[in-house]
């Protein structure tokens, strides 16, 4: 059959018609190859490509300045895109965060391994992925992106800027008692070494100097700031308070006046309640207590009444508590007390001095220790600021995102459509001209066979027939072309 088929093709004719029309056949599928190329690029795979952007986070701290968490998922979150896209302003207009914030923006921590015991070593620890079609451009796609990398920057300052470190001095200002001043200044000397210890106690930043501190320039590092602030200052405040404990001192203000009444007259209320509750629990179980008696029931009458007892044993107890508090708190308004335990009573003063007032040399200490704790405070927020300043920054993997070419390889496509052209344009001259180039060669072809023929009959040399033949053929093509 095959021999048959290539029988009836005339192979050579195939080939001299391809030959001849190569430049059209090549040009014509070089122009549709780039036609559809173009369309696969530009229109096809529209929005199909995938942006990247690796990035590192440096920071002191692993969450904020303020104690709060920072997890990296929510710089991805609809508020931080929407901040984002407000600061860039007319650059960034274009921009649907709603798409964005439900999946069409991610961030991978590269940091954490996949599968379990899996060991991740990484070049840069987080990624940042989304796709064309969320952009006008890849150059607003790559400033995006760029931005919410730099979102934890700006947060970090944000919250620097507004971080107020003088809440404590409010609670000074409202403070009703010395104890309550000095409890103050304990809790904000604790702070101030607390934030110096969660900087320094890796080492990591304890040699950093800040430049300058309250406009002053600075030699000293955190850890010789953090020396500075301990000095003894905790001896001093604990002397005050054994001081405070032991004279009872009362501040000079109504305001002051007015709680300590206050806490004597609630205590007071409440002793009289316990005495008065005391005295029913008593009569009411010894009058139980005859009426069984009188019955004969002698057997386990203390345990018959274990819960009244255990109920005035301890109003007793409170009531003895409450006597030891309000002897501190009568002692300061100048009383003197008689009796023991739950029994005592005090008696107010006849003088007009019913208040006892603090020595000028406590008052002055206490000032000092303030104005200290101030300075000390003043200090080490201005050193947090310039640590931050320092170590907080985005460290990029590269130059701008890196893009992955998303739908039908526009290569793949090209070279595909023009070898399909170049086949079906190829086919097609051959479908037209293949007829005539056959019937040609078969006159060609008839007439040599002729001539051959006729070599028998006469002189004519089989050269001869065959430049004649040759000569023919020449002029068939001629006339062709």
């Amino acid at each position: 059959m095959e021999e048959e088929f290539e029988s009836r093709i005339a192979w050579s004719e195939v080939f001299k018609i391809i030959k001849k029309r190569l430049i059209i056949i090549v040009a014509v599928a070089l122009v549709l190859a780039i036609v559809v190329g173009l369309l696969t690029a530009f229109v096809f795979n529209a929005g199909k490509d995938t942006y990247t952007l690796s990035f590192d986070l440096k920071s002191p701290t692993s969450g904020y300045p303020d104690g709060t968490t920072f997890t990296i998922s929510s710089l991805v979150y609809a508020e931080n895109l929407q901040e984002v896209k407000d600061a860039g302003g007319e650059q960034f207009a274009s921009l649907d965060i709603a798409k964005l914030s439900s999946g069409g923006i991610t961030i991978a921590d590269n940091s954490i391994p996949t599968e379990a015991d899996q060991v991740v070593n990484y070049t840069s620890r987080y990624t940042i992925t989304t796709q064309s079609e969320y952009f006008e451009s890849f150059d607003q796609a790559n400033a995006f992106m760029r931005a919410v990398a730099e979102k934890y920057v700006s947060e970090v300052n944000e919250r620097l800027a507004t971080r107020n470190y003088t809440t404590w001095e409010n609670e000074f200002a409202r403070a009703t008692t010395y104890d309550a001043q000095l409890n103050v200044l304990t809790s904000q000397y604790n702070s101030v070494l607390s934030n110096y210890d969660s900087l320094t106690s890796t080492r990591a930043y304890a040699d950093f100097i800040p430049a300058t501190l309250n406009g002053v320039a600075n030699t000293l590092t955190l850890s010789q700031l953090r020396s500075e602030a301990a000095g003894d200052l905790l001896i001093n405040l604990d002397a005050l308070k054994a001081e405070q404990t032991a004279n009872g001192y009362v501040l000079e203000s109504e305001n002051a006046r007015y709680y300590l009444e206050s806490q004597v007259a609630t205590l007071e209320l409440e002793r009289s309640q316990n005495a008065d509750e005391i005295t029913a629990l008593t009569a009411e179980r010894d009058k139980l207590v005859d009426q069984l008696v009188n019955a004969g029931a002698n057997n386990n009458i203390a345990a018959t009444f274990e819960s009244f007892n255990n109920r005035i044993v301890t109003l007793t107890q409170r009531n003895i508590e409450i006597a030891y508090e309000l002897n501190k708190l009568y002692a300061s308004m100048g009383y003197t007390s008689s009796g023991e335990g739950a029994d005592t009573t005090w008696t107010e003063p006849e003088d007009s001095t019913k208040y006892k007032t603090a020595p000028p040399t406590f008052t002055a200490e206490i000032e000092a220790i303030y104005n200290q704790i101030q300075v000390n405070t003043s200090t080490m927020e201005e050193a947090i600021k310039a640590l931050y300043a320092e170590f907080t920054k985005v460290e990029f993997a590269q130059a701008q995102a890196q893009v992955t070419g998303g739908g039908t390889s526009v290569i793949l496509v090209t070279i595909a459509v023009f070898v399909i052209a170049a086949v079906v344009v190829a086919c097609v001259f051959c479908f037209v001209e293949y007829p005539k180039a056959k019937r040609e060669k078969e006159e060609r072809e008839a007439a040599l066979a002729a001539a051959q023929a006729e070599v028998k009959a006469g002189p004519i040399t089989i050269t001869e027939v065959k430049d004649e033949a040759a000569a023919t053929t020449t002029d068939e093509d001629n006339k062709e072309e």
